[in-house]
């Protein structure tokens, strides 16, 4: 007859089965955590060579138009008669300034492409680049003596040179476009893998868990067993009987302990907010709204789906705009603006229902990681005269930096259920 386990050895098999189940648990979270690593540095927007190419190369032709396309009559003249220029002089200088500027420019942009010439598909547009110098520069070479005539010749007409920088430059958007759609399809079939993935890591972890409280049940069936076999007396029967359901209950609560969810699957409920109806919505009343912060992603994402230019896609691009660096489109403002809207104080019966606005305004560009909240003022409210049970609120919605600054302001109407029809 064999002897009876004793309790020490039973005790390293179950520690041993339940280290495996831990090493199964961990080795599933590093796969899993790796995954997301992987999954994001995929369809994470990166900067590489040729998308540094085309977003430059696009600012440069920008800037190079813009610079042409300002010197249009700068000073205040009205046609082409200089009789009627205010100073002559200040005049001759700006378009010389201009035509220094707008070489530098040409000379950048060339410069630009040679450097990137393993891309190819440009060499066309250099020529026709080089071609419309040569010819601004022809110009200014035969007004030599004539600085204010050179001044009219390039204010009065587009010239060649700023239809080349424009053609450029749209021909880089539309290089950015088909890299931006190339991208998106990547991110789809990263998301795809991904999934799959992440079930695969999910089935084989919870195969190892099961196995290893398997094997714990095993041990502790095994051990009642040879107890009941090696016990004679029907006292020692029953405390093995005891000490096995002790430790099948011990494993059961171990396992449930670990699988069960954590508090952060039963999160509270927000309190309910008052719902308003018209006869609460008296002029001059204000409501206000928590703070949410712009994240400098998604001012990219959401500008590459509905407003693709360069001062909201590419902080380096953006430095040589009006703005000044990079700024959120207006309508991602409008966007946010709408969201904390939906969760301020102002609660109308019935829900947020609009009828059209009166005013929309952006005051100033709205940065990454600003944080912005609303001031919501009642103007006007009044009655419906076709539809005695709701009617219409007039508010101005200004939406605030973290320093109070107004960036968008407007003036809307909705609809609002009254408490007692008339």
């Amino acid at each position: 007859m064999s002897s009876a386990p004793k309790p020490w050895q039973s005790g390293l098999a179950i520690a041993r089965e339940m280290r495996r189940a831990i090493a199964a648990v961990v080795a599933g979270a590093v796969m899993l955590s790796l995954l997301v690593v992987a999954v994001h540095r995929g369809i994470a927007w990166t900067d590489d060579v040729e998308n540094q190419f085309h977003r430059r190369a696009a600012a440069l032709a920008d800037r190079l138009h813009l610079t042409l396309h300002g010197v249009l009559m700068p000073i205040g003249l009205e046609d082409a008669d200089a009789s009627q220029l205010r100073d002559p002089e200040l005049f001759a200088e700006e378009a010389e300034r201009t035509y220094v500027e707008a070489l530098e420019l040409t000379q950048e942009l060339a410069a630009l492409h040679r450097r990137y010439a393993e891309l190819g598909g440009y060499e066309r547009s250099m020529q026709r680049l080089a071609r419309a110098t040569g010819r601004l520069q022809g110009l200014h070479r035969s007004r030599a003596d004539d600085r204010l005539g050179f001044a009219l010749d390039l204010s009065t007409s587009p010239t060649y040179l700023e239809m080349v920088a424009l053609q450029i430059r749209r021909q880089h958007e539309a290089s950015l476009e088909k890299l931006l759609e190339a991208r998106q399809k990547l991110m789809v079939a990263l998301e795809i893998a991904g999934v799959l993935v992440l079930a695969a890591i999910v089935l084989v972890t919870r195969g190892y868990v099961r196995r290893s409280f398997a094997a714990v049940n095993a041990i502790l069936a095994n051990d009642a067993r040879r107890s009941l076999q090696l016990s004679d007396s029907r006292g020692a029967l029953e405390a093995a009987l005891r000490e096995r359901d002790v430790l099948r209950q011990g494993a059961e609560a171990v396992s449930a302990s670990t699988l069960a969810p954590g508090p952060w699957a039963h999160l509270p409920e927000d309190a309910p907010m008052k719902t308003l109806f018209l006869e609460d919505l008296t002029p001059g009343r204000h409501f206000g709204s928590r703070e949410i912060t712009v994240d400098e992603e998604r001012i990219r994402s959401f500008a590459a789906e509905f407003d693709p230019q360069p001062f909201h896609l590419d902080a380096d691009a953006a430095r040589g705009t009006m703005f000044g660096g990079l700024a959120a489109s207006g309508w991602h403002t409008a966007a946010l603006t709408m969201r904390l809207l939906v969760e301020s104080e102002l609660r109308p019966d019935g829900g947020l229902i609009g009828a059209g606005f009166d005013e929309l305004r952006w005051l100033r560009p709205v940065r990454p990681a600003d944080r912005l909240h609303l001031d919501v003022e009642v103007l006007e409210a009044r009655a419906s005269r076709s539809k005695p049970d709701q009617g219409i609120v007039k508010i101005r919605t200004t939406t605030l930096n973290q320093d109070d600054q107004p960036v968008q302001v407007s003036v809307g109407n909705i609809l609002v259920r009254r408490r007692e029809p008339a």
